[in-house]
Formats: C-alpha cells, sequence, structure tokens
C-alpha cells in the first residue's frame, strides 16, 4: 500500500510537470542568438567563447527541429515521437565535431594561456589546424580521433608547477565546463530539448575516455592518452586514484544533476503536449542542485552549483571539493541581475567570487546591454589566481606565474 502511494505521488508530480508545459504548448519559449565573440580570435583563445559558440551551433539544430515540427511532423503523439527519436539518433553524427573541438580547445587554452600558440590536427586528416573553426568545419564527417600540441616557443611567463595537470586534464575538464554553460542556459529560460543529448555527452565526456582508454580504442598512441597520463600524474604525487574512480564521479554528475532531469523531462513533455522548452529545475525560489566532475592538479573535485532565484535576480552558489587526492575546498557566490533585451532576450549584469582553502582569490563579472531590437552587446572580465581551481580551468591569459585574466567583449543577433 505505501509502495502504490509512493507511486501515486510521483505519477501525479509528473503529470503536474506535464500538464505545466500543455498551457503554453504552441512551441518554443526561449530565444536564439548569433554572436561574434573576441574569444574567437586565435591569440585570445577562450574556453568561455566556445561554450557560447555550442549553445548556438545546438540552436541552429532546434530552430531545425522546431521547423519539421510545424510542417506536420509534431502534429500528434506518435509524430513527435518519431521526431524527437530521429533526432537523437542522427544529430550526434554532426555533433561529434563540435565536441572534439571542445575537448581539444581544452587542451589548447592552457597552452594558450602560457603564450604558447597551439594547432589542432584530425587524425584522419593529417592537417595543423592553428584555429579552433577551421579545425571544427574540417572535422565535420572526419571521425572523432584527434589532438592538440604547440610549437615550441617562448613562454610568456613561467607557468605555475600545476600547470602540466591542467594541460593534461584540459579537455575532459572543459567537456564538463559547457555543460555547466548549458545548465546557466536552461535556467535563464532558454534551454530546448535538442540540447539533451549535449548535456549528457559533456558530462560523460571523462567516462568515455576511460572506457575507451581500458579498451585500447583510444584513436591515438599513449602519448597522448589523457586518462592514462593524469593517472600518472596522480600516481606520482601518491595519489590512489583511477580510472574507475573518474568513470563513477563522470556518471554521477549526470544522474545527480537536476538539469539533467530537467531536459528528461521536457523532452517527454513535448511528446505529449508539443512544447519542446525545458522547464527550469526550480522549487519555489531554489535553484535544484548541479553537480560537476573534475580532474584537478590536487585529485577529483565535485563542484555543487545551486542558486536563489527571483524574477529579476539570481544568487547563485557554488561549493567545490578535491573529495580524492590534496584535499581543498573552494566556494562561490555571486549576483546575477536579469532585465529583458531584444525580442525577450534576458540580458545579465553579474559578479561571482571565488576563493579557497588555500588562500586562493578570483572572480568573474559579465555586463550585457542593448544595442537595438535585435542586438545585444556583452562586456566581461575574469581574474583568478593560478592556485583556485577555478582559475586552473579558466584562467586565459597569465600576467604573472600567480595570477591569469581574460577582458571579453561578444556582439550577439537574437532571434
Amino acid at each position: 500500500m505505501q509502495r502504490f502511494a509512493t507511486l501515486t505521488r510521483a505519477a501525479f508530480l509528473l503529470s503536474a510537470l506535464l500538464l505545466h508545459g500543455a498551457a503554453s504548448a504552441e512551441g518554443f519559449q526561449g530565444t536564439r542568438s548569433l554572436s561574434f565573440d573576441s574569444g574567437y580570435v586565435p591569440s585570445l583563445t577562450s574556453n568561455r567563447a566556445f561554450w557560447q559558440f555550442g549553445i548556438e551551433f545546438e540552436g541552429a539544430s532546434s530552430l531545425v527541429f522546431d521547423g519539421l515540427d510545424q510542417v506536420g511532423l509534431g502534429s500528434s503523439l506518435l509524430t513527435r515521437s518519431g521526431l524527437l527519436l530521429g533526432t537523437y539518433l542522427f544529430w550526434p553524427l554532426v555533433q561529434e565535431s563540435y565536441f572534439v573541438a571542445n575537448h581539444e580547445l581544452g587542451h589548447g587554452s592552457r597552452m594558450v594561456a602560457m603564450g604558447l600558440e597551439p594547432y589542432y590536427v584530425w587524425r584522419s586528416k593529417g592537417t595543423a589546424n592553428r584555429n579552433i573553426f577551421s579545425f571544427f568545419i574540417q572535422g565535420l564527417g572526419a571521425g572523432s580521433a584527434a589532438y592538440a600540441n604547440a610549437d615550441a616557443g617562448n613562454l610568456s611567463v613561467t607557468p605555475p608547477d600545476n600547470w602540466s595537470a591542467s594541460i593534461t586534464a584540459g579537455g575532459m575538464n572543459n567537456s564538463a565546463m559547457f555543460a555547466e554553460a548549458l545548465e546557466d542556459h536552461v535556467l535563464l529560460g532558454d534551454g530546448h530539448i535538442m540540447e539533451y543529448i549535449a548535456y549528457t555527452r559533456a558530462k560523460e565526456d571523462a567516462a568515455n575516455y576511460v572506457q575507451n582508454s581500458e579498451s585500447g580504442d583510444t584513436g591515438g598512441t599513449d602519448e597522448s592518452n589523457d586518462v592514462k597520463n593524469i593517472l600518472s600524474h596522480y600516481a606520482g604525487r601518491g595519489f590512489n586514484i583511477t580510472g574507475s574512480n573518474i568513470e563513477a564521479g563522470s556518471l554521477l554528475s549526470r544522474w545527480l544533476s537536476a538539469t539533467h532531469w530537467s531536459y528528461v523531462i521536457g523532452a517527454v513533455r513535448y511528446v505529449v503536449v508539443g512544447n519542446p522548452s525545458v522547464p527550469q529545475p526550480v522549487i519555489g525560489s531554489l535553484k535544484l542542485p548541479d553537480f560537476s566532475h573534475y580532474l584537478m592538479y590536487e585529485g577529483l573535485s565535485l563542484k555543487v552549483r545551486t542558486a536563489i532565484v527571483a524574477t529579476t535576480a539570481q544568487f547563485p552558489l557554488e561549493v567545490e571539493y578535491v573529495y580524492k587526492g590534496d584535499a581543498v575546498l573552494e566556494v562561490s557566490a555571486g549576483y546575477r541581475g536579469l532585465r529583458e533585451l531584444a525580442r525577450g532576450r534576458k540580458g545579465v549584469n553579474s559578479l561571482q567570487l571565488y576563493a579557497n582553502s588555500k588562500g586562493a582569490f578570483g572572480a568573474k563579472a559579465q555586463r550585457d546591454s542593448p544595442l537595438g531590437e535585435r542586438l545585444v552587446g556583452s562586456l566581461g572580465a575574469s581574474v583568478y589566481q593560478s592556485n583556485l581551481l577555478e582559475g586552473q580551468r579558466n584562467i586565459a591569459r597569465f600576467a604573472s606565474t600567480n595570477l591569469g585574466y581574460e577582458a571579453w567583449g561578444r556582439l550577439s543577433w537574437i532571434y
């Protein structure tokens, strides 16, 4: 009887979520954009900018999806089911090039921070691409085996001791950070169910690399085996960390995250009522937690991300802890002011502060401004100490061995 009551409550909750979408089943409720970002310039290479490009790449796919829905493939539960299944099977074949490019940029951006000039190579092509976008375009249909490297050159600064590990783990970490960018995208109300595959692949990138490494299917040599190299680093520091530990953390970060379940609910809701928007993972004024898993110089870390949500503001809160290795606790709190800009796009004026148990600090800020009916301009900056966990992943350029920064601008066309 108790089990029946539990199932009844679960069914009632799911029905409420689906019926909530029925009232707004006329179509996608969010906005999309096309942007030019200063971080697209090779010498200013930025993880942050390429995540934005990835969201806009997914936006183009969702536009096609919505078009197919509107010409008749969304007319019934059966046709919507077929459309969703077909696109979920087909789109990853196109998506592969972005995911590999984002992974390799995670290595390359850590090299750029030191003053080096990386290049990116598809093993099936053999051509060195200095620009991540030419690499991405060349990779459409080229397979998934690739690597990043850099020519020997003069470093702009002497890198900190942790930077070799940051380069090695940069690919897998950049995938996890792209998932965080999608989580913020959903929280702002612009999530679309076509992003679900992107989100799950980003969350599970490290797990997939472990599985491929253990099977010998790395597409390269031992020297380019990210998992083997980071495990070697951990062993050298006396940490008892295995591939299974990395895989488990990566998988758990997907299944425990509220945004993952928002995408699932959004997909089910689309099939039932035809609304492809992703519901925000918010109850009352609390954003339900998302989890990220990272491979750091200090060991394996787990980050919990939540926020207090109001109509015109959000207050993000993050806690990250290195649970296996050299223990570090890092906390972050911020303010994200919201206002409606072009075509309903929510503009952000934000400040996020970071501090950890090593005494490291950091901050990032962003301001969005309307420039016309469809244009939005954005300016931002970040500054991190190199022993900040967030800094190891996101410093765009070193000012000194212990301090890095990024200053950027973006122009976006909203549609």
